[in-house]
């Protein structure tokens, strides 16, 4: 553990009352598994006041959020998210305006090409990722006077 970090859960081995052997908090030395039980069942009994929280909740941590994905989904930690921003200055590698920036990938590999802006990033998928059908592309807007 990072120094001037303090531990949230610890493990003791050892079971609850109702026999989990999981983590427990370090602040109310309750069972891990029996919180996760208790949450869920309390967001069965009140769905719409759990929804709201989580909508409220969700619109306060959009960055963490945006980090924690890019964690999940493209392996990537929160540092290289952010050296990737600090990279690209902020501004979406094709169209090079500062927007909020999408992780863009290849849906063959999973591997993570860039940071694009929501519209160049979807404009890559719909033409399917292909290189071939994006030259064709740009060729057609220059044939028919666009920039």
């Amino acid at each position: 553990m990072e120094a001037g970090v303090t531990a949230k859960r610890y493990f003791t081995g050892e079971p609850c009352s109702r026999g989990h052997v999981a983590e427990r908090w370090v602040s109310t030395r309750t069972c891990v598994e029996c919180g996760r039980m208790a949450s869920r069942k309390w967001r069965r009994a009140h769905p719409q006041t759990a929804r709201s929280w989580e909508r409220r909740w969700r619109a306060n941590n959009q960055e963490y959020q945006v980090e924690r994905d890019a964690l999940r989904k493209y392996g990537l930690s929160a540092e290289d998210h952010k050296q990737m921003i600090s990279q690209q200055r902020g501004r979406c590698l094709i169209c090079r305006e500062e927007k909020k920036l999408e992780i863009d990938h290849c849906h063959d590999t999973g591997k993570v090409r860039g940071l694009l802006c929501h519209n160049c990033n979807t404009g890559v998928g719909m033409l399917g990722d292909s290189v071939l059908t994006i030259i064709r592309a740009a060729t057609y807007l220059e044939g028919r006077g666009a920039d």
